[in-house]
This record gives structure tokens, sequence and C-alpha cells, in this order.
């Protein structure tokens, strides 16, 4: 901490941080606290351009109007472009800035307290980033603000997903929201430390294990904690930033079990299994090959029922998970030629 996060030799390797900056005119009603342009600011920038090498910056707590566009401009002149979170009128949002030499922005999402965007690399690969501020009282509120989001963020089918931010919850402690992360592949990050004044660590990164994190910052001293925020760090948060390494995706096709039945049945079993394939899709043709499936089923003994089930449901889920994975080679590619040409100026 109060070095240059070194930059990354490895062009297979992605650089995050993530911080709270504390709103200005949050910070007004704090005692003592001095004007933000006068003082503040100069603190703030010269903590940016520690972090100045890396790819994503999450940050919170920007104000429209006072904080945002004088960071924005700071970080532009660094190569940053920048997506920010419509709040509809209210003015601390945030907002996520990445390195337009690696990265281009495809699409983003704005909730009342995340901010969700696509960022396409150079392969194709699509990183989904979630920066997060949940709500700082309710405990019933966070979770519900990260599972709608977490739900949207999975739509996307991107290669590799990040949730950093202020979550005004120590992961390590709260469960829930731990395995609701979890739920979706995402593990927190190994960061050590506290990240808050008041002793605490709120803020967290997380990713899918497809990004493999290999270099954290180093845990705060309690001399940096104490007095926050003061003239060194302008906010009452410490960032946390991680180098991730980019692997790609392992995929194998289900296994699938050997029917120890007579082939002429299984012959049968398979015909109309590929009968409902061809029928249309309508709900009374799925109803009408849901019968069929159960009346062929009835007319055989438990023990082949049940052998036969669960021969048609591991194909099925086998068919399931290539359709999944097609996809997924497909959007790759299909955002690769998006990118052919494209100059980040």
């Amino acid at each position: 901490r109060n070095q240059p996060w070194a930059s990354k030799d490895e062009e297979n390797h992605l650089c995050i941080m993530s911080w709270n900056v504390l709103a200005p005119t949050l910070a007004e009603t704090w005692p003592g606290q001095r004007d933000f342009r006068e003082e503040r600011l100069a603190a703030l920038l010269e903590a940016l351009d520690l972090f100045a090498s890396c790819d994503i910056l999450c940050l919170q707590e920007l104000e429209v109007g006072i904080s945002l566009e004088l960071v924005q401009s700071f970080l532009e002149e660094k190569g940053f472009d920048v997506a920010v979170q419509d709040r509809e009128g209210h003015p601390v949002i945030n907002a996520t800035f990445f390195r337009r030499s690696l990265l281009r922005l495809s699409w983003v999402i704005s909730r009342s307290r995340v901010l969700i965007t696509g960022l396409l690399l150079p392969s194709g690969h699509e990183v989904s980033v979630m920066n997060v501020h949940l709500d700082s009282k309710q405990q019933d509120q966070r979770a519900a603000q990260l599972t709608k989001s977490l739900q949207k963020m999975s739509m996307a089918r991107s290669t590799y997903q990040v949730v950093c931010g202020d979550f005004n919850s120590n992961l390590a402690m709260d469960t829930h929201l731990s395995n609701l992360l979890a739920d979706h592949g995402l593990f927190r990050t190994p960061t050590k430390g506290f990240t808050h004044s008041l002793g605490s660590a709120l803020d967290h990164l997380c990713s899918t294990q497809d990004l493999a994190p290999r270099r954290v910052l180093q845990p705060a001293s309690q001399r940096q904690l104490q007095g926050l925020p003061n003239k060194e760090c302008p906010s009452d948060h410490l960032p946390v930033a991680a180098s991730f390494e980019l692997l790609l995706p392992q995929w194998q096709c289900p296994a699938l079990p050997v029917a120890r039945l007579p082939p002429q049945l299984l012959m049968e079993w398979s015909e109309l299994l590929a009968q409902g394939l061809r029928s249309n899709s309508s709900k009374k043709a799925r109803k009408e090959q849901k019968q069929l499936e159960e009346n062929f089923l009835s007319s055989t003994s438990p023990g082949v029922s049940l052998e036969l089930t669960r021969w048609r449901d591991a194909r099925r889920a086998a068919a399931q998970a290539i359709c999944r994975q097609a996809v997924a080679q497909a959007l790759v590619l299909l955002r690769a030629t998006a990118t052919k040409g494209w100059d980040p100026g």
C-alpha cells in the first residue's frame, strides 16, 4: 500500500481494483472534514494514480457534478473509458473504469445499488463485472440486491465473472451472502486485513474459478486505518486489488451411463423420445408427449422403468450441456468478430 501497483507483464492476466471513495456531500457531515476540492481531491487522484496500471477500476460513491467528472477526466488521460451507473437522479453512483487498449464495453445494466458491465477482451471472451455498493443497514436488503443482480449477470453467459465493491458486510463471516455467491460459482479472493476505518472487512473481490488470483494488495496496517479519512487517504474505506490469471474454461461432456436393458426395448424408447423432439413445442404437444412417455414406462416393471428414466434424464442433461457449450463457443467467436478491426484509440 502507498506504492504503485506494479504493471503486469503477462498478457493473460487482469488487474482489478475496487474502492469506495466517499462521496463529498456525505463526507461534509463528518466532524472536522475539509473542503473536497481543496484537500481531498488531490489525495484521491494521487491514490488513484497508484493503480493506473490496473485494467479495471471499480469505484463506489463517486458524486455526479462534484467528484465523478474530475475523476473521469483524470483517468481518461491515463487510458481509461468508463461506464457510469444510472440511479435516476440520485447523484452518488458507482462507476467502472476500464483500460481502452484492452477492453471494450459490450453492455451495461444499472440497478439501485449495483452496476453490471460486460467488457470484451480481444479474444472474444467477455468479462462480466458487477460493481456493488450494498445496503449499509439491512442484511435482507443486501441479500435481495445481490440475488437479483446475480440473476441478471448470469443471463449474459460471459466467460469470466467478477463481483466486487462495498458489500457492507464481512464475507468471511456472512455465510448467507457467501453462499449466494457460491451458488453462482463466485468465491472471495483471499484478501487479508480490514478495509474500513471501524475495523472491519467490508470491501471484497470475488471471481469465478477461471479467474485465478495470483497477487493481492497487502493488508492495511493499524496505523493506516486510524483517523480515516485523512490527508493521505480521502475515504473511510481502503482499496482492495488483485491480479487474476485468465484461465481457459475446461469442459467435458457428461458421462452417459450404460443401460442394462434389452436392445429392442431401448430402441422403442429412443424412438418415442425422438418423436417428442420432432413434434412442435406447443403446450398441448408437450403434454401429449409426457403422457406417452408415462404410458410406456408404466407398461414395464418398476426396475426397468427406473432404468429407462435414468437413461433418458442422463441424455437430456448431456444434450443441454452440449448446447450450452456450443452457445458459449459461438458467443466467443461472434464477440471476437465484433472486435476485429477495433481501434481503441
